[in-house]
């Protein structure tokens, strides 16, 4: 990296402009006026000795033109520094960002990891500077993008699915009574997260065709949640839903 001294860059008078006019000419070909040969114009071009210069050393060799109309070696100026940075400059809604990645064993839950790394790092955030922060991505960033994705059409599938409840059964109140039936699925996604441990999916075909899901990192909490609310909501609906229909429409038994 060239680095300019600026306060003898003014008093040499050499301004910004003039400097990287005369580095123009060194690194680069530097336009200086046009041949006309016809029709066409042909632009002439200042060029350097191409033996020069022939390493970064070199560059305190060359001369700047200043505007005392007098040459100055660059070296009297400006140094040149060894530094690294980055080739690339990554970005991440449009900030400069660092991704740190790394494997998870198998065995291991993705979330678990996560949130024992994302405690671990309250400290480093704690003394982060101003402007800099640390976020967690990978399959946490991932659901969270997905379920945001589900929240925000969530109130178009429930006016939809109460319609289609409304065009079937032709009353409101007993679309009503069975909304009020689907809580029951909670009971079952309570016991099983006491037994798992994590969420499951639901209903007996459901739960057949989504056990593989369940060895999954990123799919077994849903399946584990769907199948512990289907299976016992599909029980206690036998139980609970002529219960409710005998209460609510005062129904008795034949004879009484």
């Amino acid at each position: 990296m060239l680095q300019v001294d600026q306060d003898k860059a003014r008093v040499m008078g050499i301004d910004a402009q003039n400097f990287a006019r005369n580095l123009n000419a060194v690194l680069d070909d530097l336009p200086i006026t046009q041949y006309r040969e016809g029709d066409h114009t042909i632009d002439v071009l200042l060029r350097t000795r191409q033996d020069e210069p022939d390493n970064l050393q070199s560059f305190k060799d060359l001369y700047i033109y200043t505007n005392h109309q007098r040459f100055v070696p660059l070296g009297q100026i400006a140094y040149m520094e060894k530094t690294f940075e980055e080739g690339i400059i990554w970005r991440r809604n449009r900030f400069p960002a660092t991704t740190v990645r790394a494997d998870i064993p198998d065995g291991v839950q993705s979330l678990d990891v996560t949130a024992q790394l994302d405690r671990a790092l309250d400290a480093l955030r704690a003394r982060s500077p101003d402007g800099y922060r640390i976020e967690i991505g990978g399959t946490q960033a991932a659901s969270a993008n997905s379920q945001g994705s589900i929240f925000a059409v969530m109130p178009w599938m429930l006016a939809a699915i109460s319609t289609l409840l409304m065009f079937q059964l032709q009353s409101f109140q007993r679309t009503l009574m069975v909304l009020l039936t689907a809580p029951l699925g909670i009971i079952g996604v309570t016991l099983f997260l006491l037994i798992f441990q994590q969420p499951m999916l639901t209903a007996l075909t459901a739960i057949l065709a989504l056990i593989p899901l369940t060895q999954s990192t990123f799919w077994a909490p849903m399946a584990v949640a769907i199948m512990g609310g289907l299976l016992v909501a599909t029980i206690l609906d036998r139980l609970a839903l002529p219960a409710m229909y005998a209460a609510w429409f005062k129904v008795r038994p034949p004879g009484s």
